[in-house]
């Protein structure tokens, strides 16, 4: 499984811009029982860096102990070129939605926070809209 970027500049036609994340090859996610799934993309607060989020855990549920945390992947090339997934501590990991508001904040919502015991349905605020950024990580 692979998560891949494209773009385009008139939303008519498309080319690929790179790969977020796979299952395999170099630098992919070996430990996962199917790789990167579900995900989200949202442009961050500086107007440049594209924020990925995405479901590491495969199509586990709470009680295979595969549980993972969403991952956050940033790219500060259009698309082209995608840090490596780190966990974001304290969040879910089943169908991650991404939504930055005009006044600056980025909101995660998604599901199945199994620390917690609950298939309830979260919301995160990231206040900055920068989703840690500058730091590698959320």
């Amino acid at each position: 499984m692979s998560v891949v970027a494209i773009r385009s500049t008139d939303a008519l036609t498309w080319r690929f811009a790179g790969v977020v994340a796979n299952a395999s090859g170099p630098g992919g996610y070996h430990d996962s029982s199917t790789g990167p799934t579900e995900n989200d993309l949202a442009v961050l607060a500086d107007n440049k860096t594209l924020l990925c989020v995405l479901r590491m855990d495969g199509d586990s549920r709470c009680s295979t102990h595969s549980y993972r945390y969403y991952g956050a992947s940033y790219s500060h090339d259009f698309g082209q070129t995608w840090s490596r997934a780190v966990p974001i501590p304290g969040a879910g990991c089943v169908w991650p939605r991404l939504l930055k508001l005009d006044s600056g904040p980025l909101i995660l919502s998604g599901a199945r926070l199994c620390v917690d015991d609950t298939d309830d349905i979260s919301l995160w605020v990231n206040a900055d809209g920068m989703a840690g950024a500058a730091t590698g990580g959320p």
